[in-house]
Parts: C-alpha cells; structure tokens; sequence
C-alpha cells in the first residue's frame, strides 16, 4: 500500500507505527512503487532517466545510480539546501542514512530489485506523457 512517510504515526519509544492516515491515494502495488512514488522527502525516492545537463540534473542522475547500486559516492557531494528556483537540492547525508538503513535491515531497495531502473524509465515518460494530476478526479474538480 502506498503512503507517504508523513502520513504514518508511530510510536517513537517502539519505532512501530501505530496509524496510518489519508488513505485518497492508497492501492497496492509492486514493491518498486513505493520508491518511485514515496519516500521523497526521507530521501529514499528514486527517479527515472532525465535528459538534464544542468548542475541538478547531473546531481540527480548521481543519486539515482547510487540507489540503483547501493554504494553512494566517497567523499559525499556537499548539500547545498535550495536550489536558486527554490526546488530542494539533494540532501546527500540523509539519502545515504536511508540507504544505510535499509542495507541493515536487509530490506527490498532500488538495488535489490531486479529492473526497477527500467519501471523508474518508463515511469518517468509515463508521467511526462500524463503527469497523475491530469487523472486525478479531485484535481480536475478543483
């Protein structure tokens, strides 16, 4: 089921969640779905391919291969917070901190699931061909 990291309660002296609020967007998926759609604000969200030469996009596209492959670069690019159009910029101690994490845990992450960074490719020109708000009833509504 998806649901973003925001929409979870839990129980800080356990580490369990105790809730899970704002069902609008819920379904069940594949497990790849998750990383593709959650997890962004965490620094677990993984993106498909862009064609971005720009000092971003070339920072994404770094951050993405770290995920499909599961080693992030040594020394760690500095984070710059936001970027001068006020998009944020890759908080890269964070992204490792996931990654670590997930590795620890022995969980399902990018670089354990076989072709996720060809579903991340086509999800990325699914949604460029109809980004989700074009299909989204209470965004049409509005």
């Amino acid at each position: 089921m998806e649901s973003a990291p925001d929409n979870l309660l839990y129980n800080p002296m356990t580490g369990r969640i105790t809730a899970l609020l704002d069902y609008d967007f819920s379904s069940i998926q594949h497990p790849a779905y998750e990383f593709l759609r959650s997890f962004a604000t965490s620094g677990g969200q993984l993106c498909g391919w862009a064609n971005d030469d720009t000092p971003q996009g070339k920072e994404a596209e770094l951050l993405r291969n770290a995920k499909l492959g599961g080693q992030f670069p040594s020394p760690l690019p500095i984070w710059a917070g936001s970027t001068a159009d006020g998009r944020l910029a890759i908080d890269w101690e964070l992204a490792q901190a996931w990654e670590e994490a997930l590795q620890k845990l022995d969980v399902k992450r990018p670089s354990t699931i076989p072709g996720i960074d060809k579903l991340a490719d086509a999800d990325e020109v699914l949604g460029s061909l109809l980004p989700w708000r074009l299909t989204n009833e209470d965004f049409l509504r509005g």
